[in-house]
């Protein structure tokens, strides 16, 4: 039984594991509206629209906070190879993004990922990871999470970290275990 559990958990992750059977985004796979799959802020909320003419709109909203807007046009739209480097205009409070990323694809799906330099008055001042995922892919995984009800969803994670989690257990707390 639990050479089927294991096998049943390596099975999973590799079907789910983007490095088996995904590529590098090219040029026009960029194109579209992006959501952040996790934000650093606790209610924040990160949308990246990246359009065909190369012009880009990235947008930051905050429980308690005004929308943070900012804008560029394709002078500061740099694409090296696989990565994508988004010069943001300076704001009316002097704050100035950079975005940096990269990304993969499958059949079935798109991600970004990279990090979102911060400047006030010319000077960094931090950098975050961010990780987005196109927007029309986030209302489908939300949709199928309703379908199967988020508690069958934990229950399945719940099972699996610990058929995991009694697997990796060295040979010496197994022994200890035994006494």
């Amino acid at each position: 039984m639990k050479f089927l559990n294991s096998s049943f958990l390596i099975l999973f992750i590799l079907c789910h594991s983007p490095a088996v059977f995904s590529e590098n985004l090219q040029l026009p796979d960029f194109y579209g509206t992006w959501i952040a799959k996790s934000t650093i802020v606790t209610g924040e909320k990160e949308k990246l629209f990246i359009r065909s003419d190369k012009s880009v709109t990235f947008s930051r909203e905050f429980t308690h906070y005004p929308v943070q807007l900012f804008k560029i046009g394709n002078n500061k739209f740099y694409l090296v190879e696989d990565i994508l480097i988004l010069d943001f205009d300076e704001n009316e409070h002097g704050s100035k993004y950079k975005l940096v990323l990269s990304g993969w694809k499958t059949e079935k799906t798109k991600r970004l990922y990279g990090i979102l330099y911060m400047y006030e008055h010319g000077e960094q001042f931090n950098g975050i990871s961010v990780t987005f995922e196109p927007e029309n892919q986030v209302k489908s995984m939300e949709s199928k999470i309703d379908d199967i009800g988020l508690e069958v969803y934990s229950e399945i994670e719940k099972n699996l970290m610990k058929e995991y989690q009694g697997s990796a257990r060295s040979p010496r707390n197994k022994q200890k275990n035994k006494q």
